[in-house]
């Protein structure tokens, strides 16, 4: 499982006094995850976060819907591997980062009632901190999922304010210039960047590009991690 790690530290004070900004090391464990393994996904994204915590991570995010899998043959599969926002997976980070005193952000195949979300929780060393559910639904998502309806929540922590988006939503501009006007300085977001055949190809990363983009004209940080792999032919 790769992860790339990284320092932040431009603008990421709540005083912007010149010389106290905060200093973090973030990892976006980009991690392939087998659609109805959850079990072997989980285990596998957490062995990966363990290793890049002791390397030094402080903030961590995991891909979009890592827990299920992303490539879904029906919604009654979908709903099948859901899980609430309490559920074993989310209850797993929100321990590790308890035990490591760490921030960790990833994406599950969120369940509330009898509606469905594509959704990323935050959690930290106090425990649960906040959720984020996708609002722009890509193509064959919106088959399985509700567009999400809490909005665009920035969380203040320790090291500065912190938002959340989710793959599709990048390729909204007002989507993390609304965070950075909401005062984030980091955003953090779990995806699932598909190669599309015309538009996104390896040698053509649009989506990369776009949230390149985006980090540099609203003067913010946006750590990416994505699925990888092949999946179901995806």
């Amino acid at each position: 499982i790769p992860v790339i790690m990284g320092v932040l530290s431009r603008a990421m004070s709540g005083s912007r006094n010149p010389g106290a900004e905060s200093i973090v090391t973030v990892a976006a464990v980009q991690a392939r995850s087998v659609t109805g393994d959850t079990k072997a996904n989980v285990e596998a994204a957490v062995a990966a976060v363990h290793a890049a915590i002791d390397d030094g991570a402080q903030v961590l995010v995991l891909p979009e819907l890592g827990n299920s899998g992303y490539v879904f043959d029906s919604r009654a599969e979908a709903f099948a591997l859901s899980e609430t926002i309490d559920g074993p997976t989310v209850s797993l980070w929100a321990e590790i980062a308890r035990k490591r005193k760490v921030w960790i952000a990833g994406g599950f195949t969120e369940r509330d009632g009898g509606r469905l979300f594509n959704s990323a929780a935050l959690v930290g060393p106090d425990g649960p901190i906040g959720r984020y559910r996708k609002i722009h639904l890509w193509d064959e998502e919106q088959l399985f999922f509700e567009r999400g309806n809490l909005g665009l929540p920035v969380f203040d922590l320790p090291f500065g304010r912190v938002g959340m988006m989710i793959c599709y939503d990048g390729w909204f501009p007002e989507v993390p210039r609304t965070l950075k006007l909401k005062g984030a300085d980091l955003i953090l977001d779990p995806t699932c960047w598909v190669l599309v055949p015309g538009v996104v190809t390896p040698e053509n990363p649009v989506s990369a590009y776009l949230h390149l983009a985006s980090a540099h004209v609203s003067s913010l940080h946006i750590v990416c991690a994505d699925q990888c792999g092949v999946e179901r032919g995806c």
